[in-house]
């Protein structure tokens, strides 16, 4: 005769149980981690390099006299307006800056004189209604 297991009595037997839910403060892990990335990010200096930095017209001339301007690019503002110029600095960070008026040709060669390397004008553009005519 064979022996055979007895098997264990049942209240021996291992109950089974669903594992515990994870704690709810884990539910908020990654929408904090996404707006702390984006606070960085918006927030740390050196990120945003390409934002241009805006200059009054005295610290245009001046920055221009220093050699600290290297490119300028006059907009095309309407005639008796002030006209927008925008460019690069030689420490390569870009700039704005609204000029009085309508820039000039002795403007021109005074920022040529004071080492500008690049001084453009944009061409004015129709409007609307030129081009619907």
């Amino acid at each position: 005769m064979s022996k055979q297991p007895n098997p264990p009595p049942p209240s021996e037997e291992p109950v089974r149980t669903a594992p515990q839910p994870p704690p709810r403060w884990r539910l908020w892990l990654w929408p904090v981690a996404i707006g702390l990335v984006l606070v960085l990010y918006l927030f740390l200096p050196g990120i945003n390099v390409n934002t241009p930095v805006s200059l009054s017209y005295s610290r245009f001339i001046a920055n221009a006299n220093a050699h600290k301007i290297k490119t300028v690019t006059f907009g095309n503002g309407a005639s008796g307006s002030n006209t927008t110029a925008t460019g690069d600095l030689t420490s390569g960070q870009s700039y704005t800056t609204v000029i009085p008026g309508q820039p000039t040709a002795v403007l021109s060669r005074e920022l040529t004189a004071d080492g500008v390397r690049s001084v453009t004008a944009e061409a004015p553009s129709s409007g609307l209604g030129t081009e619907v005519l």
